[in-house]
């Protein structure tokens, strides 16, 4: 008996027609200079942005066509395993735990590019010697940009979470939790281990692998899970898929 699915909204492929419509605007964009009588008439430079602009929003459209295929297989129960509704108590504590961790990892990451920041500010200090001031300007006004957007990231993401719509949808290979959609079964990724918490809720912890320009990072997922939700036989069956 196949698991009851809450409605949910494929957003994957939301963000591929997105990204086809900023690709077809881009691609007007690249034509419109080589001809005459319109105000982008003979400005390449527009013309070589929008290119760039074409094929980055058609990388980014099939990629997100892919994942839309993978969500897809979710909801239209293929690929399902289990699938339940958060509730306002499950929904809080999942909340306040990702507050609290992205909180911990944006505060150590503004540490290390602080550190990074000064290092090197100070050593070009004295080989830049007479223009020092300009130089310091350009690297505070850089060094503000970040430190603004790594005190801005946490509030995003918690808000974005409190808003959730606090379905979860688990398939063997892709997981779907609060309006978030994980998948490891692209090249040179997979899962690292799974296994039942008790706490900081009862729930199951997934921890998988990607690849990105020959570094290995992971990604650590927390899902809380009903009462009447028989974890261990649930990892047991995402374990068999992921050997």
């Amino acid at each position: 008996m196949k698991p009851e699915i809450p409605k949910v909204e494929n957003r994957q492929a939301q963000a591929a027609r997105n990204s086809l419509i900023v690709a077809a605007f881009s691609a007007v964009l690249v034509v419109l200079p080589f001809y005459e009588g319109n105000p982008l008439s003979d400005i390449w430079g527009i013309a070589f942005i929008a290119l760039c602009s074409f094929f980055t929003s058609l990388i980014v459209a099939l990629m997100f066509q892919k994942r839309s295929k993978k969500m897809k297989s979710l909801l239209n129960q293929s690929m399902l395993l289990a699938a339940w509704d958060m509730d306002k108590q499950m929904k809080d504590i999942y909340v306040k735990e990702f507050r609290r961790e992205i909180y911990s990892r944006s505060k150590m990451l503004l540490w290390v590019i602080t550190g990074f920041f000064v290092f090197f500010t100070v050593i070009f200090l004295f080989i830049v010697k007479d223009d020092w001031p300009l130089f310091l300007g350009i690297m505070g006004s850089c060094y503000l940009v970040i430190f603004i957007a790594a005190i801005s990231a946490p509030p995003y993401y918690t808000s974005r979470n409190k808003s959730g719509d606090g379905h979860v949808l688990i398939g063997s290979k892709y997981i779907y939790i609060n309006g978030y959609f994980h998948n490891w079964d692209f090249p040179l990724s997979g899962l690292s281990r799974i296994e039942p918490i008790s706490k900081p809720f009862r729930g199951i912890e997934l921890v998988y692998y990607f690849t990105v320009r020959r570094n290995v990072q992971t990604q650590e997922i927390r899902i809380p899970t009903p009462e009447f939700l028989d974890s261990e036989k649930l990892i047991v069956q995402i374990q068999a898929e992921n050997t």
